[in-house]
């Protein structure tokens, strides 16, 4: 006696389709889950990048406050420098330096 396997047409599609089906929906959930991951590192990226920029931005304004003060002694000292030059006698001073040298 000789055993024929003849498969059911409609059972055979259905079982492929349920692998393709199976397949198509664990691609997305990777898909899912890659964009997800990528998502989580740019918005860690961005909060760092916002960090450095407060950062700068307090360093800036220390720096900005420091050089305002600084122009401001040298005006104050130019001033003063100045009443006490005789005019017309005025010598550059890196004029004068590379006369020393």
């Amino acid at each position: 006696m000789k055993l024929s396997f003849k498969p059911d047409p409609a059972v055979l599609i259905t079982e492929v389709l349920t692998i393709v089906i199976g397949i198509l929906l664990a691609l997305a959930a990777n898909e899912w889950n890659n964009q997800r991951l990528q998502s989580n590192k740019l918005d860690a990226i961005l909060q760092m990048v916002e960090q450095e920029i407060d950062y700068n931005l307090k360093v800036m304004e220390v720096i900005h406050a420091k050089n305002t003060e600084a122009l401001a002694n040298l005006e104050e000292t130019d001033s003063e420098k100045e009443s006490q030059v005789i005019p017309g006698l005025q010598i550059r001073e890196t004029a004068w330096q590379t006369l020393l040298t």
